[in-house]
């Protein structure tokens, strides 16, 4: 199955491009304040096989399940994914991934036409955004599958949200086999260094953002950074703005992502995961439980995020 969308990667000579802007829809967050969330997507799917507010997850991509439509917005031909049977690996999904080539200047300000935008000097190129299965297993104790309550209890609280940090780790570093992309690590993204604490400058980077035709929608960021927007009052000024931060582990604390995440990305689901018992899988012989999802990323503007780097 093959889903495209449309991406941009910088020409040899300056060219008109299709313009790169999105209306934006607001981010919703889900899940209960706490530990890691699923950043992966910020408002788009309930924990598989849980309560929505069990799984700790905040969401902000869009999905793309099974049939490869669009399951949060149609998104115009530039952002867009359509699917269609071609034969290929249910493993492999085509699409448009925005690759722009890196500037020197990767501060670079937009002018006040067009022609001066950076969005003016990238064009559509076709790329493939492959799927990848990622799970977690945890060991049973002794006597909990005797009590059916607790054992969902447990599914909820442990493996569930063991799971989303796993998941949350893979969207910002990329997975082992190479398949999903590390946020993180995408060479296309816009860095910004500062001195001080990452916190003091977030809507300086916001602004940042939206040099290149998007609109900053929401912030990745540590913990601590998150507490240190909360004591400021920055928390409920960003709300206000439409931009969600969701707080991980994950990420560095003198680290933090800032994007037009809907614009930029779109989460792919083909809607094939369990929740598995094994007997006598543990190292001591006793049982494991494993939950494992099949997912995937499809990057289609890298040039929508800006790495924000404080003093580590």
């Amino acid at each position: 199955m093959t889903s495209c969308t449309v991406a941009w990667r910088s020409p040899p000579e300056p060219q008109e491009a299709t313009d790169d802007c999105s209306d934006q829809a607001d981010a919703t967050a889900a899940g209960r304040p706490g530990d890691d969330r699923e950043l992966a997507r910020f408002g788009v799917r309930a924990g598989r096989g849980t309560r929505q507010r069990r799984g700790r997850r905040v969401r902000h991509l869009p999905r793309v399940p099974a049939d490869g439509v669009p399951a949060v917005r149609r998104a115009p031909a530039v952002h867009g994914a359509a699917a269609d049977e071609d034969g290929d690996d249910p493993r492999r999904r085509r699409a448009v991934r925005a690759e722009p080539q890196p500037e020197s200047d990767r501060g670079q300000r937009s002018g006040v036409t067009f022609a001066t935008t950076p969005e003016a000097g990238f064009q559509p190129v076709l790329d493939a955004a492959k799927l990848t299965d990622i799970g977690v297993s945890l060991p049973v104790p002794p006597g909990l599958l005797e009590h059916p309550r607790l054992l969902a209890a447990f599914i909820d609280f442990r493996l569930i949200v063991r799971f989303g940090t796993t998941e949350n780790q893979v969207l910002l570093r990329g997975s082992d086999d190479g398949a999903v992309p590390g946020l993180l690590d995408l060479p296309e993204a816009r860095r910004l260094e500062v001195d001080g604490r990452p916190v003091d400058v977030l809507t300086k980077a916001a602004a940042l953002v939206e040099e290149t035709g998007g609109s900053c929608d929401g912030i990745v960021a540590h913990n601590a950074v998150y507490w240190q927007a909360v004591e400021s009052g920055l928390l409920g000024r960003l709300a206000e703005a439409g931009v969600r931060i969701a707080r991980t582990r994950m990420i560095p604390e003198h680290q933090v992502l800032l994007g037009d995440f809907r614009a930029a990305t779109t989460f792919l689901d083909p809607g094939i995961s369990h929740l598995r018992l094994r007997r006598g899988a543990a190292d001591d012989g006793g049982d494991l439980l494993e939950a494992e999802s099949r997912m995937g990323l499809a990057v289609h503007l890298p040039q929508h995020f800006v790495l924000l780097e404080g003093a580590s």
